[in-house]
């Protein structure tokens, strides 16, 4: 049986890919990043690093089916990632499949209770599904007092008027 570990070349030429990859990703050119990137993947198909970045290069080249792909390989490697979760969500919020959003937050919500973020997120999802209370509910729990008061006054506005009582 053939010797399975990473030669020092392939270890050199993985780092090359990995650190041209994070320059061009620091450089907000994400398009050569994620090729850099997949250079790298193919040297090492499980590196945490590497999948995650490219996640991120796909995700700011708005290529979301890509990114979802990415960060639900990573989520069966690292089930226990809070990150790896709310990036997920993130992507499936974009795409503006809320039902999986909402449940994928939720999830990172159990990792990590009380994180702002996540409850903003998740109070933007129950605003488009026109869950007015649930929403106010989680912006309140991200401390966003203004989204709550835009909440409270769509409700407001959304009311049927009230009936004058005829004497």
């Amino acid at each position: 049986m053939a010797n399975q570990s990473s030669t020092p070349f392939d270890q050199g030429l993985f780092l090359v890919h990995l650190n041209r990859g994070r320059e061009h990703f620091d450089r907000r050119n994400f398009i050569d990043a994620a090729e850099q990137l997949e250079e790298a993947r193919r040297l090492r198909p499980d590196d945490d690093s590497v999948i995650n970045l490219l996640g991120l290069a796909y995700f700011k080249q708005e290529k979301y089916r890509e990114s979802d792909g990415v960060y639900r390989k990573l989520i069966e490697l690292n089930p226990e990632s809070y990150t790896l979760h709310f990036n997920l969500g993130l992507v499936c919020f974009t795409m503006s499949d809320l039902d999986n959003a909402e449940a994928i937050f939720l999830r990172a919500l159990e990792l990590k209770p009380d994180n702002q973020k996540t409850h903003f997120y998740r109070g933007n999802i129950y605003a488009k599904k026109r869950q007015y209370y649930n929403s106010i509910f989680q912006y309140r729990k991200a401390g966003a007092n203004i989204m709550v008061k835009r909440v409270q006054e769509k409700i407001d506005r959304e009311r049927p008027p009230e009936k004058a009582e005829t004497a």
